[in-house]
């Protein structure tokens, strides 16, 4: 049994994790990590009739796979209105662990969110992380608290809201999700800002945890069956 510490470790540094957002404030944490581009994979767009279907094929991670259908326009810059987003037709639903993603919200602008369960039920619990990546055209913008947005998370409702700072802000921010979901409804009434979703793509780090983890388990194993 002295490699069960090992093996404890190992599993403990998979599962590392940021912490919930929760309450309200006018300014979101400033993240540690920043650069040019935002993490993960985004889902391909095809617009339909009504709607719009994205698909995550790799490298994504495995459990993001698959095609989900959304009515409404997609929510990118320009766009306003109500997406409803069912993610009933991937394997388990959206994972928990995708990165929610949005930029250039500024001047006052918000959006809000709300997530359901695979049964439907409204998740009232708080489903998204801490910020953990920000993005921008503009370098200073990395350092400055005023660049990010305010935020209200009541009941598991997310409502964002741009700064009132009068320049006009590019980052874009990454959070996570905490909590499995199955239905998502975003409510984007500003035409000035754009949200968005991220699959997590395997590292080989990742993949060398996993590995010793096994590797650990089978030690485990085997020493066990040795001393019956």
């Amino acid at each position: 049994m002295r490699n069960k510490p090992l093996l404890l470790l190992l599993l403990a540094a998979a599962s590392l994790s940021a912490a919930p957002l929760t309450g309200s404030g006018s300014v979101m944490t400033l993240p540690t990590d920043n650069g040019p581009l935002s993490p993960g994979i985004a889902p391909t767009i095809t617009n339909l009739s009504g709607g719009f279907q994205g698909t995550w094929s790799a490298p994504a991670g495995a459990d993001w796979l698959g095609t989900f259908n959304v009515t409404g326009t997609y929510p990118a810059s320009g766009a306003t209105g109500t997406t409803n987003w069912d993610f009933t037709t991937l394997p388990n639903g959206l994972p928990s662990g995708t990165y929610f993603r949005f930029g250039d919200l500024d001047n006052g602008e918000t959006f809000t969110l709300r997530a359901y369960t695979l049964a439907n039920t409204a998740i009232t619990s708080d489903w998204l992380d801490q910020a953990i990546f920000i993005s921008s055209l503009t370098p200073s913008e990395l350092t400055d608290p005023l660049s990010m947005p305010g935020w209200n998370a009541t009941s598991g409702v997310y409502t964002f809201t741009g700064n009132f700072a009068s320049s006009n802000h590019t980052v874009t921010i990454t959070l996570p999700s905490n909590t499995p979901i199955g239905y998502l409804e975003l409510s984007k009434p500003d035409t000035t800002n754009g949200f968005g979703l991220a699959a997590p793509v395997p590292e080989p780090a990742t993949f060398a945890i996993t590995g010793l983890g096994l590797i650990a388990a089978a030690l485990v194993t085997r020493r066990g069956s040795r001393t019956r």
